[in-house]
């Protein structure tokens, strides 16, 4: 999936900077010899969200990831994963460092015939997060040593929250794991967590970590609680669990579950491997050739190289300029905020030397913003300990909350784009809008004001914005959340563009996607709103609210897409004459990249057509007590679609649902662990769909489906 989101990104620049004027009706040709005119350079908002699930591991267990219609839910060696590993290197790790180091490149991936014991491919699958892949792709990943001499790229920081995860490997032939691996065992568990027992998230200075086991310690990161501690090694566990499996870290059973992962947390003396905890921190771009085989390095004029993204690529020489338009923790549930007026990106990258980053400009700066990014108000060590409860006033337990609260949940895309929108219209920052997370994240900056990007100098400049999602949209589906809407020449009314997309396909008046009178998967449509997945009728795509299958209680809409059709169409401003005096177009282009979906479809295969899906189950869970909905923070396939033996036509498969009783904050742990099962009769055209729960540690009453 990470390769087509690079694939992505790459498609969409190189369009971008290929663009040149804006098109003129004949009618309107200029007077002046085209040879006169010069055309400007594009200019790039990126839109980021600031949502929790960006810190979600970047390979989940779930997900068919090369697309060859098997779901991948562990390392396949055939895969190459992206990360800031060189999936064609093997490292060494330097425990005086504390860093991995390359030792030398390898062709098949595996290091059992060259230099280093670590193949970087399994590192990537094993260690990377979302944020790591996106930092990667535009600028070449976080850095935590930045020298003429040297690069060491870091990890994201992890609470020892369900945001830390584990990844579980059993090798298929003898002595797989010793090939990528410095240890000859038959499996193995990497846990993914920022280790602390003091401070706040925000504020911690601790390594981000890999703590690595033999065995089978799938449900390392599905505790009560605490997630990748060691047992044994005065490190906090809960083992409270009522089922079958009482008094255990993560109350599995195998006999129940089908997961023979253990039940309890791994012992620092009997199952660690080696040092037990390594760091995840790399040197990239060495100066030695041998041991960069795939990394994406330049040689700067003082001779050195330096890891690049698309930044650098576009930006180091002023090819596209680029601005920074995200969510807030202040504001997290309205709006967006600028980070970073558009512009050149030289003011935070030594380009006429030797490429490291200058210290983040205070006006505004899209690198240090994006580099600092981490998730904010998880404590270790107040009354509560371990959970959101006082560090980022979100308790466990609701069913609603208010801006500046719960500061980590909350994705208002629609209002995002909106104000990137207004940016390039050239108008101010809107009060409902303008956040200042100062007292959240203290290097996450907001710029000091808005610089009108167009003049009569550069009309001609092509606009895109490119909207980066890390989930889906919520809480952006009043009409009320969209102020000074007549800033906006011919807007009007966001719900008769929105409505434009979803006209039957032969509406010349608008896109014609064929939405309207249909039934969809949505939280609440025309006629129905149950804050569930079920089927409703969607008469417009204005009146759809709350995405599936993340979010249906919460708000999300798609005015987004009225927004980008209106911007498309339409120009979004009237103030800036072209060389002819006449009122210059002003469009936008919008071009939407997303991560695979966090929460999981399960897709039941279409016997006669594996390609094709015939059933598609969304897990629900509704929190009775509260009136809330529940949010999944694990889910593992148990038993994959298989025919039943001695029964042609009939197929089972089984999953592993571990749900935090909130939609946010809390301790964002598991509350209730269940499984989910289905049996397809193709003869009868059947399917019977059967969930239980076989361990619970809240007092809360949960109903899950």
């Amino acid at each position: 999936m990470k390769r087509k989101l690079l694939a992505t990104f790459s498609v969409v620049y190189s369009a971008i900077a290929a663009q040149s004027a804006h098109a003129v009706a004949p009618s309107s040709l200029s007077q002046v010899p085209l040879f006169l005119v010069n055309s400007a350079e594009p200019q790039v908002m990126l839109n980021m969200s600031n949502d929790h699930q960006l810190f979600y591991k970047a390979y989940d267990d779930w997900s068919d990831v090369d697309g060859d219609g098997v779901i991948d839910i562990t390392y396949k060696h055939s895969i190459t994963y992206y990360g800031y590993f060189d999936s064609f290197v093997c490292y060494d790790y330097d425990g005086v460092t504390d860093r991995f180091e390359p030792a030398e490149e390898t062709a098949d991936k595996y290091c059992d015939s060259v230099s280093g014991a670590w193949s970087g491919n399994f590192l990537n699958w094993a260690a990377m997060t979302r944020i790591d892949t996106v930092r990667k792709i535009l600028f070449g990943g976080a850095r935590s040593t930045d020298t003429d001499s040297l690069t060491v790229l870091e990890r994201a920081f992890l609470p020892s929250d369900a945001h830390s995860f584990a990844k579980y490997y059993a090798e298929e032939t003898s002595g797989e794991i010793a090939k990528l691996t410095p240890w000859n065992v038959a499996e193995i568990t990497i846990c993914n967590t920022t280790y602390g027992t003091t401070g706040h998230s925000e504020n911690s200075t601790q390594p981000p970590l890999m703590r690595i086991a033999e065995g089978n310690f799938a449900l390392w990161a599905a505790n009560e609680r605490w997630q990748c501690h060691w047992h044994g090694h005065s490190e906090a566990e809960s083992d409270i669990f009522d089922g079958p499996a009482s008094n255990t870290n993560n109350g599995n059973h195998p006999p129940t579950t089908g997961l023979n992962a253990d039940a309890d947390n791994p012992d620092w003396d009997d199952d660690k491997l080696g040092d037990g905890d390594y760091v995840v921190r790399v040197e990239v771009c060495s100066s030695d050739a041998s041991k960069t085989a795939t990394e994406k390095c330049k040689v700067y004029p003082d001779g050195n190289k330096k890891p690049i993204g698309l930044l650098q690529e576009y930006g180091d020489d002023g090819q596209i300029a680029f601005g920074l338009m995200t969510g807030s923790f202040q504001l997290n549930k309205s709006g967006g905020t600028l980070r970073k007026n558009v512009g050149p990106i030289t003011d935070e990258i030594n380009v006429d030397t030797d490429g490291t980053f200058k210290s983040a400009p205070a006006a505004g700066n899209i690198i240090g913003n994006l580099s600092a990014l981490r998730i904010s108000g998880y404590c270790y060590n107040c009354t509560n300990r371990g959970t959101y409860n006082e560090g980022d006033n979100c308790a466990w337990g609701l069913n609603s909350f208010n801006n500046g609260s719960c500061t980590n949940w909350g994705n208002p895309q629609s209002e995002i784009y909106y104000e990137s929108l207004r940016y390039f219209a050239g108008k101010q920052p809107l009060n409902t809008y303008q956040a200042d997370d100062s007292s959240y994240l203290s290097n996450f900056i907001t710029a000091t004001s808005w610089s009108d990007p167009l003049s009569a100098a550069n009309y001609c400049a092509p606009l895109n914005i490119i909207q980066f999602n890390a989930s889906v949209s919520s809480y952006d589906h009043g009409d009320s959340e969209y102020p000074n809407i007549a800033d906006l020449e011919d807007l009007t009314n966001i719900n008769d563009w929105t409505n434009k997309i979803s006209v039957p396909v032969d509406d010349v008046d608008g896109a014609g996607e064929g939405i309207d009178g249909n039934e969809y998967f949505i939280g609440g449509g025309t006629y129905a709103t149950n804050g569930l997945c079920t089927a409703k009728t969607v008469e417009h795509l204005s009146a759809a609210n709350g995405l599936c299958p993340e979010a249906p209680r919460l708000g999300g809409s798609y005015r987004i897409a009225g927004l980008a059709y209106y911007a498309h169409t339409t120009s979004i401003r009237d103030d800036i004459d072209d060389t002819d005096g006449n009122e210059a177009e002003i469009k936008v282009k919008t071009y939407g990249v997303t991560l695979s979906p966090a929460v999981p479809k399960i897709e039941v295969p279409d016997p006669s057509d594996t390609t094709q899906t015939l059933v598609t189950i969304l897990p629900a869970c509704r929190n009775q007590s509260i009136g809330g909905n529940c949010a999944i923070v694990d889910f593992k396939v148990a038993q994959e679609h298989t025919e039943k033996a001695g029964e042609p036509g009939v197929y089972t498969g089984k999953f592993y649902v571990n749900w935090e009783d909130s939609e946010q904050g809390g301790d964002y742990d598991q509350d209730m662990a269940g499984l989910l099962s289905y049996e397809l009769d193709t003869g009868l055209n059947t399917i019977k769909v059967t969930t239980s729960v076989y361990a619970e540690s809240t007092s809360y009453s949960m109903a899950f489906g």
